[in-house]
């Protein structure tokens, strides 16, 4: 956890970085994970079934950096390459998704917007206490989707039990936004989707178990006339990174990768 401004017992559980506004350590951390993930990709292509631990870096008042760490950079473009295949994962808060408060320079556009999955939260003012207090409402951007696309969001019930704000939550919250009903799960998950991943889902959770990329190229799916084996594998991965589901991919051809639909 990279976070310059935590208080005092935030954050309980993890390694912390970066405690009293301490910058050099966030910087030192932020070439470290570039670093790592060029060693692990290096690994990769020696070590056969190369399954190195998990390591998740979650980056808080990321908008700071960019003028306080000389590495930011460096490390920004390390993330959007695809660390899922080595076992690194990174979460960026930020106040904004322009280059600059995300550590990036301006030739990396369009490197942002087809390689991160955006949340854009909403707040509302508690009327107690007139401060800041969440909504549990928000914005998703999938990656390569316009803003334009953005999907609609709602967090689920069971976090507004992490908050103090719980009772204010459901006050100007539109009809049908984020109902939790059993029986209209599949329809909920798959509405999160944009085209073709929706429709890729789909016909993986209704076919059940294991599904090859083969099996799905050659069904009759709309959306991927056209399209090419490869781009299904693609659209398999971005799925398995948003946690739709489980790939396998790991040595096999394109048309041997396999899908788990959760």
């Amino acid at each position: 956890m990279l976070d310059p401004h935590r208080s005092y017992g935030q954050w309980l559980g993890l390694e912390c970085i970066g405690d009293g506004m301490n910058y050099e350590a966030i910087n030192e951390e932020l070439l470290a994970f570039s670093l790592a993930v060029r060693e692990r990709y290096t690994q990769r292509s020696k070590i056969q079934n190369y399954d190195p631990p998990k390591l998740t870096l979650l980056c808080d008042e990321f908008t700071q950096w960019s003028s306080k760490c000389s590495h930011a950079a460096t490390f920004f473009d390390a993330c959007l390459a695809d660390i899922r295949k080595i076992n690194m994962h990174v979460m960026f808060i930020s106040h904004a998704r322009t280059l600059k408060g995300l550590g990036g320079t301006s030739g990396m556009a369009d490197a942002r917007d087809a390689g991160l999955l955006e949340l854009e939260l909403e707040a509302q003012v508690d009327p107690v206490t007139k401060e800041a207090a969440p909504k549990f409402l928000g914005w998703l951007k999938y990656p390569g989707v316009s803003l334009k696309n953005r999907q609609r969001v709602r967090l689920s019930k069971w976090m507004k039990e992490c908050e103090t704000f719980s009772g204010i939550v459901e006050e100007n919250v539109p009809d049908g936004v984020g109902e939790d009903e059993p029986e209209e799960k599949n329809l909920k998950v798959s509405d999160l989707l944009n085209e073709p991943l929706k429709s890729i889902w789909l016909y993986t959770k209704k076919k059940g178990g294991w599904v090859s990329c083969k099996q799905i190229y050659q069904a009759d799916i709309k959306v991927l006339h056209g399209k090419k084996m490869v781009e299904v594998r693609r659209y398999l991965g971005l799925l398995s990174d948003y946690g739709f589901g489980q790939i396998e991919e790991e040595k096999r051809a394109d048309s041997n990768v396999r899908f788990l639909a959760y």
